[in-house]
């Protein structure tokens, strides 16, 4: 979007909110691109398939970021981890919902 956007009448004068949603999205990526090192990390594949794993099984449309939520909450339970939190991952998987589902996220002024 150049600075020409901003005079466009065509265009909503939303440059704000949708740098905050871009943050928000960034955020939501690697926050998912750490809960898939760590999946990968637990289960060990082997050196040469370990891009494999992280590209393909862990992809978001093979496996949700509820499913990794899942995975995460699983393992801890079996390894005994304490500390972690699937209320706190299932807060921000609302918000990224929030975001990601909803038709009108914020109001434009006519």
């Amino acid at each position: 979007m150049s600075d020409d956007d901003d005079d466009d009448p065509r265009l909503p004068n939303i440059g704000r909110e949708w740098s905050l949603i871009g943050i928000v999205i960034s955020q939501f990526n690697a926050i998912e691109l750490t809960m898939t090192k760590i999946l990968s990390t637990y289960i060990q594949p082997k050196d040469e398939r370990v891009n494999f794993v992280e590209r393909n099984v862990f992809n978001n449309s093979i496996i949700s970021f509820a499913g990794k939520i899942k995975l995460i909450a699983a393992f801890a339970k079996i390894e005994n981890l304490r500390g972690i939190d699937t209320n706190t991952f299932h807060r921000l998987l609302a918000v990224r919902n929030a975001i990601a589902h909803n038709d009108i996220l914020f109001e434009t002024q006519d």
